[in-house]
Parts: structure tokens; sequence; C-alpha cells
């Protein structure tokens, strides 16, 4: 028996391993697909309604006349 960093290690025959690798990187990989997935769909919704708030905001200006302000004479200034 052996003893390092206050664990016991004993010689076995039998060997233990976990196989982790192969789930962890499908697990990456899955989630960085669906992080860039969401970036485009959410760029691309965006584009579409900042597509349709411009058509709206453009029909609004063209059907509802805009207010016709008195033209002001210019503004003189007085030095004393």
């Amino acid at each position: 028996m052996l003893e390092l960093n206050n664990m016991q290690i004993e010689k076995t025959k039998e060997l233990y391993f976990c196989i982790f690798q192969n789930v962890f990187v499908k697990m990456y990989f899955t989630v960085s697909l669906g992080g860039s997935v969401a970036l485009f769909v959410g760029a691309s919704i965006l584009s579409f309604l900042e597509i349709i708030y411009y058509f709206i905001i453009r029909m609004r200006n063209v059907k509802i006349p805009k207010l016709k302000r008195p033209k002001t004479s210019k503004c003189e200034f007085k030095m004393k």
C-alpha cells in the first residue's frame, strides 16, 4: 500500500475508468450550435420587426399631415 497526500493507493489487477470525453464533446457542440442558432434567429426576428416598424411609421407620417406651423420671422438680436 502506498500513501500519497493522505490517500491510500493499492496495487490491484482491476482497472476502473470513465469515458466522458465523447459525451462532453457532444454536449459542448450542441450547446454551441444552439447558441449560434438563437443568435441568428434573434437577429432575424429583430430585423423583421424593424422593417415592420419602419413601414408603420412611414404610413403614419403619410396619412397624418404634419401640423403647419406659422412661419416666424428671423430672430433679431440687438446689441446695446
